[in-house]
């Protein structure tokens, strides 16, 4: 056979009838199936004998088609046959059963037949090709007549069969195909099962990728902790001990970095202190103004030098620093002798250095002097040394100078031993203890002065300018605050007019102004949303829609329970005007809202010659 001779269907001893269906419109595509049926005359006793030669070949065309669409154990039963017609009658003898117990076997494959794991095309090719074998055993002795009654009865039972043995997800168009008057044939409601069918799959795919997108630091921890059987552990790294192939909790070398002993890690150290819970800054005013409420803590008071150390670290990361701005950090060092600065900045009563002294670090080089200073309002006797990397507070000068340095969990306070007033305190960093200093004035850039400045008085606009255009309930409570102060300000609520918080808010400009009105009706309709309510209704009404015409000012109103339902009420709106006025909509102009610029929304006003303003 030639490649474009290949049979499909090869006969396996059970599947008769596909077997010859394919078979013969094959036969009688190569205008051959006379041969078979006998309609054809036999020339081999009479004619010339090319005739017979030409008739002997197209017969063992036929025959080796025959065997060639078999499997190789069938063949040897036809050896005896010598021509295509006694191999096809020998085949039609032997497997096309016609008989009682034959049918029994199709009608009982057809009842237990169900869709199970199938796709909806296999569970309708299997379906059908056993319907096949049954309705041609139960036909073949029936005249055309009645096979034409029998075939119309067998439509509807495979049609019922096969929608009522489909899987439960299908039930909802299932029920709509069953409840349809008149119930779609067989065909028609297979290609709906294909379509939903596609439906179901795409929705499973992106509901597996939002939960994975939502559980994905859930699915890490769970990996990190498996065993690698589904992780390629070759590419993790330990962090105790720094090689791949592993991860700390399982690492053979465990190193704490706490406490840098073998045999743990830093999460089972046994020295290490729990972990701090964070804490957060709450600020009470009371009646009076700018006082404090004493129902905190003292520790977690918003004091005016707190906010002020967080405003000026807000100017410094956005590039307003102004000279000299390490000299505000102060690290309490112990095993330092005397107080060391690395600027002349921040200093008061400034001499030079007269004597022979050195700074001696950790690897045993030395550090030149070149001044001495004060910071106040405690810090006497300051050695200068530009090459140092940070500034330090001496433990033990402070203690010479009259000074209590507590230190614990919390952080360090440093106190005067008479009064024990607190003079400064700061937090603890790891194992390093830093302290906060008042900011003295010479430090501060000019645009933190301009703000802290309280002299000038200026208006609520200029404060709403300087401060980025905050609304009028953050500007009120820094005026009531004292943070800020202002020639004009009262108890009552601030109100701005601000054009430029107005048009920023604005999601697109205004429409330029127009002489022209709309000369018939439903020419343009204006539409805009309103809402959320803050009553809702009985019917859970949130939002309305309206639709005024601009030639009558007419207006429709709509409640919606959701935004997403304007697009809804917009065509029903459409359908009225279209019925009840035998008019049609021109423009539609809105807000370019989100409900209004749609992909759904603006096809269909392309779609309807509707212009969108």
């Amino acid at each position: 056979m030639e490649k474009s001779d290949n049979v499909c269907v090869r006969f396996t001893g059970k599947n008769y009838a596909a077997w010859t269906f394919q078979l013969e419109i094959f036969l009688k595509g190569k205008e051959l199936w006379g041969r078979i049926d006998g309609s054809d005359k036999d020339l081999v006793a009479e004619g010339s004998v090319v005739a017979k030669a030409a008739w002997a070949a197209k017969d063992a065309q036929i025959m080796s088609w025959i065997l060639s669409s078999m499997e190789p154990h069938l063949i040897l039963s036809l050896r005896p046959y010598r021509s295509a017609k006694t191999m096809w009658d020998h085949l039609t003898q032997v497997y096309n059963q016609d008989n009682n117990a034959r049918r029994f076997q199709l009608e009982l494959a057809i009842a237990n037949y169900t869709q199970g794991d199938l796709s909806i095309q296999d569970y309708y090719s299997g379906f059908l090709a056993l319907w096949s074998d049954y309705s041609d055993l139960v036909t073949a002795k029936v005249s055309a007549e009645g096979v034409l009654a029998v075939q119309q009865v067998h439509k509807i039972s495979q049609r019922d069969q096969f929608l009522m043995k489909l899987r439960p997800e299908y039930e909802p168009v299932r029920a709509s195909l069953i409840n349809r008057d008149p119930v779609p044939s067989l065909d028609a409601c297979f290609g709906e099962l294909l379509r939903e069918e596609q439906r179901l799959h795409t929705q499973t795919i992106m509901e597996q990728a939002r939960v994975a997108s939502a559980n994905v630091s859930v699915a890490y921890v769970a990996s990190a902790y498996s065993k690698g059987k589904s992780r390629d552990m070759s590419k993790t790294q330990c962090y105790s001990c720094k090689k791949y192939g592993h991860i700390a909790p399982h690492c053979p070398h465990k190193i704490c970095n706490y406490c840098k002993q073998l045999g743990h890690i830093i999460k089972e150290c046994p020295i290490r202190p729990p972990p701090r819970p964070n804490k957060a800054y709450h600020a009470a005013v009371t009646a009076a103004g700018s006082s404090f409420s004493q129902t905190q803590p003292p520790a977690n008071l918003l004091t005016r030098e707190m906010v002020q150390e967080m405003i000026v670290s807000a100017f410094s990361t956005l590039g307003l620093q102004g000279t000299g701005s390490s000299a505000l950090t102060w690290i309490l060092d112990s095993g330092a002798s005397n107080h060391m600065k690395n600027s002349l900045h921040g200093l008061s009563n400034i001499r030079k250095y007269c004597g022979s002294s050195h700074i001696q670090t950790a690897n045993g080089s030395t550090l030149p002097i070149i001044a001495v200073g004060d910071v106040p309002p405690f810090l006497k006797d300051v050695f200068v040394s530009p090459k140092l990397a940070i500034n330090l507070a001496s433990v033990g000068q402070l203690v010479d100078n009259n000074c209590d340095v507590n230190f614990s969990n919390r952080g360090c306070i440093v106190q005067d031993q008479m009064s024990g007033q607190l003079i400064a305190k700061g937090p603890k960093h790891g194992r390093l203890f830093s302290l906060q200093l008042p900011i003295p004035r010479t430090l501060l850039p000019s645009s933190v002065l301009a703000f802290f400045c309280t002299a000038p008085k200026v208006s609520n606009e200029v404060w709403h300018k300087r401060l980025g255009h905050p609304n009028p309930r953050i500007l009120s409570h820094l005026l009531k605050s004292g943070l800020i102060s202002n020639k004009e300000h009262s108890a009552s609520t601030v109100f701005l007019d601000c054009a430029t918080c107005k048009l920023g808010k604005s999601k697109i400009l205004p429409f330029p102004s127009a002489g022209s009105r709309a000369t018939n009706p439903f020419e343009i309709i204006h539409s805009d949303v309103w809402g959320i309510s803050p009553v809702i209704s009985h019917a859970n009404y949130r939002y309305f829609v309206t639709f005024i015409d601009d030639y009558s000012r007419y207006t429709w109103v709509y409640f919606l329970r959701n935004k997403s339902e304007v697009f809804s009420m917009f065509k029903l709106f459409l359908a009225l005007v279209n019925t009840q006025f035998s008019a049609t909509v021109k423009t539609l102009r809105s807000d370019s809202g989100g409900e209004y610029m749609s992909h759904a929304f603006q096809s269909f006003l392309q779609s309807n010659g509707i212009v969108s303003q």
